[in-house]
């Protein structure tokens, strides 16, 4: 069976990637729903109260009794959508204060506790932070698809060079090649060195590229938020080197054998 270089890394790293995509993908759904649903709550009752003067002194004002939508609810409908992701226990684990407070901040988090009437200012300030929590999913799934398609063209190009100089990557010795398929080899083996540079070049431009964009994540925090579980943090990069390693390894065997052939 021929054997030729595979870029493990890298592979690792798509794997992971499409599972982060999934999953960032569900959340973004679920805030989309979210804000959907709220934006439905009725507030009329709280918002007679609440001009009235009939509230507590809670920074959004909810009303203390109310026969209209409560913070219950709004509770409920947080749980049943942004909190219904299918990898939210494995991921997350976190009660609804928690969670709520690193969406949306603790002082929206503070003000859905109990079961007061939900005003006005309170729901459009939801709505408001609800809106940007998705927004910054929305950006974190087009970094995400933009690092796939880098990941997916090194893993492409890697196995693409992998096979073109299979026949002396697997030969474990050149003893018996001529000086001619020797130089031939060593002559593939630079062209192939020099197209790996090429490609760390372009996967740096691309590292830089989803770095300047503002989200959650910035600079190593994002490729170690993708691949901190990995044997390594730059995949597609490692795969590279350990290419390169590879046929230099070679190269100077053939070197090696030249030389002792033109000394004879």
């Amino acid at each position: 069976m021929t054997v030729q270089f595979v870029p493990h890394h890298t592979r690792a790293g798509l794997s992971e990637l499409s599972e982060e995509y999934h999953e960032v993908e569900a959340e973004t759904d679920a805030l989309a729903r979210f804000s959907k649903e709220l934006a439905k709550l009725d507030t009329s009752s709280s918002e007679k109260n609440f001009l009235c003067g009939n509230h507590s002194a809670t920074t959004f004002g909810a009303t203390t009794t109310d026969t209209g939508t409560s913070t219950r609810t709004v509770r409920d409908l947080y749980q049943n959508t942004i909190m219904d992701v299918a990898h939210y226990e494995e991921q997350y684990g976190e009660s609804f204060t928690r969670n709520c407070t690193v969406e949306f901040g603790p002082e929206i988090a503070t003000a859905l506790q109990g079961d007061k009437g939900l005003v006005p200012p309170l729901k459009n300030q939801l709505l408001q932070v609800s809106q940007e929590a998705y927004r910054e999913r929305m950006r974190l799934l087009r970094k995400i698809k933009h690092e796939r398609a880098s990941l997916e063209n090194i893993d492409e190009q890697l196995t693409e060079l992998g096979s073109n100089c299979e026949e002396f990557l697997i030969v474990r010795s050149f003893s018996e090649w001529s000086n001619e398929r020797l130089l031939n080899a060593q002559r593939k083996a630079k062209a192939h060195e020099q197209e790996c540079q090429r490609l760390t070049e372009k996967r740096q431009t691309d590292i830089q590229e989803y770095r300047s964009v503002k989200d959650r994540q910035d600079d190593d925090a994002f490729t170690n938020y993708l691949y901190g579980s990995l044997l390594v943090t730059y995949p597609a990069l490692a795969d590279i080197c350990d290419f390169v390693q590879t046929l230099q390894n070679k190269q100077s065997r053939i070197s090696t054998l030249l030389s002792e052939g033109a000394n004879r």
